[in-house]
């Protein structure tokens, strides 16, 4: 039977919390410290370029929080959700992709930030000369 892999940070908040969410919704997991699991974490972060905890790793589906789920009660909504749609032959590309959308989306919204920032300092600028 497969079994739910939650890779953590002992200083990771985030973690503890998603780990307390598991076990209070009856979510059975392995804790995966990734300090003690040097080897496949850098595995995982090689397949999806991330280096974000908690990871959650799943019949060979990745969920990384942020790229595939923003709140913690959103868990088992996204490990159903990825559950069929991978063939083990496009699994790192199907994992690439979705960190690419992320950060393209990460990198827009900086763009945006950015771009307003501008205009707001070009509005003040004109309103003193």
């Amino acid at each position: 039977m497969r079994k739910l892999e939650i890779y953590t940070s002992k200083t990771c908040e985030w973690c503890t919390e998603t780990k307390n969410y598991l076990i209070k919704n009856n979510i059975s997991f392995i804790d995966k410290e990734i300090d003690d699991n040097d080897e496949e974490w850098k595995t995982i972060v090689t397949i999806t370029g991330m280096e974000t905890t908690p990871t959650l790793v799943y019949g060979g589906r990745i969920l990384i929080p942020g790229r595939d789920y923003n709140d913690i009660e959103e868990i088992p909504f996204a490990l159903n959700v990825y559950k069929n749609i991978y063939q083990e032959s496009s699994f790192l590309t199907f994992e690439k992709l979705k960190s690419f959308e992320y950060n393209i989306s990460e990198a827009l919204q900086h763009i945006i930030s950015e771009l307003e920032e501008l205009k707001t300092i070009s509005n003040e600028h004109k309103s003193t000369s």
